[in-house]
């Protein structure tokens, strides 16, 4: 399957990976360009589809930099990319996907997701989200969050909160292994971001939870 952007690539390939993983050949492009990224050893490349991205994190690359996008542009790329590292994940590890598993909803999400991952905007939030969230969820950090349509908005906060995508597959012991992407931003402005993540345990109040990107361990 072919897509015309970056942004179309991060909503209809997550899509695509509710039935199966992404496609290797699955393009990564913005503006009909392929991506130009800047790698660990300091030179600058173009990433057409995930097989390119797959061979550079295989031969001991990282993405340092993606270069020359918009804020919502970028964000779509590295949601994109963490998209292929994801499809990697999946192939290595043998997983089947799970037709039967439903995508939660963002307050079962947030009451079970740690506080650790609470949305910041800056440096002296992180901190005090660092300080003040053991043992919490997300929901119980800012309990002001309400549901509004699918997302969870906290006026008080200026926050908001939504399930991006969620997919399950099972190992070959038949045990679960889900990833959700979650979208979170502010209410007042443009600022957002999307994070992906593997749930590695459902068990007890909050999950075990791992967030995942385009420099994850392959």
């Amino acid at each position: 399957m072919k897509y015309k952007s970056v942004k179309s690539v991060c909503l209809a390939a997550f899509l695509m990976a509710s039935h199966n993983a992404f496609a290797e050949e699955s393009a990564l492009q913005e503006g009909g360009k392929p991506l130009s990224v800047v790698t660990s050893d300091g030179k600058e490349r173009t990433i057409s589809d995930c097989k390119q991205f797959t061979f550079l994190r295989l031969n001991d690359l990282k993405i340092s930099k993606i270069n020359g996008l918009s804020d919502p542009d970028w964000i779509d790329a590295k949601n994109s990319l963490t998209g292929c590292y994801i499809d990697w994940y999946v192939k290595e590890n043998k997983l089947t996907l799970d037709n039967t598993a439903k995508t939660p909803n963002i307050k079962d999400v947030l009451s079970h997701f740690p506080a650790s991952e609470a949305y910041f905007v800056n440096k002296d939030e992180q901190a005090k989200i660092k300080k003040n969230s053991s043992g919490k969820s997300i929901l119980e950090y800012t309990p002001s969050l309400k549901i509004n349509d699918r997302k969870m908005i906290s006026d008080k906060e200026g926050v908001s909160y939504s399930v991006w995508w969620f997919a399950s597959y099972k190992n070959e012991n038949g045990d679960l292994v889900s990833f959700i992407t979650i979208g979170s931003g502010v209410t007042q402005g443009t600022q957002s971001i999307l994070k992906s993540y593997i749930i590695k345990s459902t068990q007890g109040k909050i999950w075990d939870v791992k967030e995942l990107d385009e420099n994850s361990p392959i």
